[in-house]
């Protein structure tokens, strides 16, 4: 078994079999990487990471001869590597779920609510239903409503008055 900064350099004259030793020394740290990871090709990006890692490393003799700092300069440089590529991954987990989550409670709200909202509001003027609609389903700010209908705020306030008072003289 050679040593590792050994390896290395066989690695970067051109030994194939070096690359191989290398990754096998790591592979209990790549393994429980990828057991703890979001990304189901962890093993895939840490290995691929190591290889351009071993393909830039310094050639320093002083570096070299202590496997204590070759080994722990790329453990280090793995464990990096696992914590930004784990990062990105689990934002994307997350945000699916969250994703998930709004459509399931945006198919269920339209159902339900929105038939009954639709029926309360079938009296009002079509200008009053679709301020309501922008304010209430969409859940819009006046200021928005404003922007997309290309109108001032006051005059979006005005209607959503308006339109309030009616269904309370209505109901």
């Amino acid at each position: 078994m050679h040593k590792l900064g050994d390896l290395v350099v066989l690695y970067k004259s051109g030994e194939k079999d070096a690359l191989m030793e290398i990754i096998n020394k790591f592979k209990p740290v790549i393994n429980k990487f990828k057991r703890n990871s979001y990304c189901e090709d962890m093993d895939s990006e840490l290995i691929l990471f190591m290889i351009t890692l071993l393909e830039k490393m310094p050639m320093r003799e002083e570096f070299l001869k202590d496997e204590k700092i070759v080994f722990s300069y790329i453990l280090k440089c793995l464990k990096n590597k696992y914590m930004r590529v784990n990062k990105k991954y689990y934002n994307q987990y997350n945000r699916e779920f969250v994703d998930d989550d709004i459509l399931n409670y945006k198919e269920y709200y339209l159902l339900e609510s929105d038939i009954e909202f639709q029926d309360i509001i079938k009296d009002l003027s079509d200008c009053e239903k679709n301020i309501l609609n922008k304010r209430y389903i969409c859940n819009l700010s006046e200021s928005d409503i404003a922007r997309e209908l290309k109108t001032s705020r006051q005059y979006i306030n005005k209607v959503h008055k308006k339109a309030l008072t009616k269904l309370k003289n209505i109901y």
